[in-house]
């Protein structure tokens, strides 16, 4: 059998060579024939919503894992692996049948990497990612913050300065837990979903099909993550993820009173609920940072021809005191900023205005829970979102073809729109 040439690789400099062979590595990596006789375990996870599997729910809301979820998987040689219950059970049955392979020759133990294939990583909890995003965009800001002290009189006055910083773009980092949970910058293996099985270059396409795709014993591997309900990422084709549609990895989920219509409200939490007590902790955290590094004002006071120079210190801020300065109105009104910052600048003032307006109304009506459902509603990413501002372009768009469109037809446009992302997710 010749060798399949597939060149792509991170540390090519030419950036048309690179595309064009990442291009042929997901067109022609994964033959037709396997596509065609394993229908649906092969996913390309850098492919539009993919990039959310176990990021976000049926509803399009942000998630992260219940760590009460979290179960480890025993490893030879006292190494451990963290990854969903359901998953290490499903993991653990996967390695059973890897091993009876193993010794009933199914599996080459000439091939050097199929024949050793251990799990090498799993779960990552994602607070401790989100910290370090944070604390690099603090980093980021600081040094411009304190160039601008004179700005800087006491908590709000910082607060207005670090969200013009922000929007200046001294940084690209999201602040919210959302933001960073629907950025790149979080990885899958948040999830608790994605079990890698070996330690191969991510970059190295060649790799890939020499080492794995094309090795006779990757047959069998194929099988066996089908049998016990996993899915293989196209573009890391040693890491597998539970398929949390499938007949199979449900079995594993019954054993835990759960199954794929409730995985998602047993499983995860949805990012949102957090966004604000985080947002203000870290701000309060900033604040008082930056009142250590600067504790005094140069103040001047003018009188007639003469100029006074005085000294004032800046006071820290307890938590108690921000609970108590700072209500929940604030909190929103800076959250829908942020939220918009981080969606790119999706609405422009008056847009925003009337989602605070609308928020103010939720708050006020129904509480702080309903006002942030709202928020959310609006800055979710995808098209058929009919509550998000969004959905007007559309309905802008029939209105100018002179089209009377009922709010049902407008729903069905936005339904088609993304109806085969969808069928990608779950």
């Amino acid at each position: 059998m010749s060798i399949r040439k597939f060149i792509g690789s991170n540390s090519l400099s030419n950036s048309r060579i690179l595309f064009n062979e990442r291009a042929k590595y997901r067109n022609e990596a994964i033959s037709k024939r396997l596509q065609a006789e394993y229908p649906g375990v092969f996913r390309d996870f850098w492919f539009i919503e993919n990039m959310y599997y176990g990021k976000i729910n049926r509803l399009h809301e942000f998630m992260i894992p219940k760590e009460s979820k979290i179960k480890t998987v025993q490893l030879d040689g006292g190494e451990s692996l963290f990854v969903l219950d359901f998953v290490a059970d499903a993991i653990n049955g996967f390695l059973k049948s890897y091993d009876q392979a193993l010794n009933n020759g199914k599996i080459s133990r000439q091939d050097q990497v199929l024949s050793s294939l251990v799990p090498v990583k799993g779960y990552t909890n994602v607070l401790f990612d989100y910290e370090k995003n944070v604390r690099l965009l603090r980093d980021t800001i600081h040094p411009i913050l304190i160039e601008k002290e004179k700005q800087i009189h006491d908590f709000e006055s910082f607060v207005d300065l670090f969200m013009e910083m922000l929007f200046e773009n001294y940084t690209n980092n999201p602040f919210t837990l959302t933001g960073f949970v629907s950025s790149k910058l979080s990885p899958l293996s948040m999830t608790g979903l994605f079990v890698e099985m070996s330690n191969l270059d991510y970059g190295k396409d060649q790799e890939k099909i020499t080492e794995l795709i094309d090795k006779p014993s990757y047959t069998f591997f194929i099988k066996n993550c089908a049998k016990h309900g996993f899915l293989i990422d196209v573009n890391v084709p040693w890491r597998i993820c539970a398929n949390i549609g499938s007949l199979e990895m449900e079995s594993y989920m019954a054993k835990y009173d759960s199954n794929k219509d409730k995985v998602f409200n047993d499983y995860y939490d949805v990012s949102y609920n957090r966004d604000i007590e985080y947002m203000m902790n870290y701000l309060l955290s900033f604040y008082n940072r930056f009142v250590t590094f600067r504790p005094f004002i140069q103040n001047e006071k003018v009188d007639g021809f003469n100029i006074h120079r005085y000294v004032t210190r800046r006071k820290k801020l307890t938590k108690e005191e921000l609970d108590f300065k700072y209500d929940n109105k604030f909190r929103l009104n800076l959250y829908i900023d942020l939220r918009n910052r981080e969606t790119n600048s999706r609405y422009k003032k008056a847009l925003i205005n009337k989602i605070k307006n609308n928020a103010m109304g939720y708050l006020d009506s129904l509480g702080m829970q309903s006002a942030m459902s709202y928020i959310d509603q609006q800055f979710k990413g995808f098209l058929n979102d009919r509550g998000a501002y969004n959905s007007l372009n559309i309905a802008s768009e029939l209105e100018l073809e002179n089209a009377q469109a009922s709010g049902q037809d407008l729903q069905e446009v936005l339904d088609r729109s993304v109806a085969e992302s969808r069928k990608t997710i779950y």
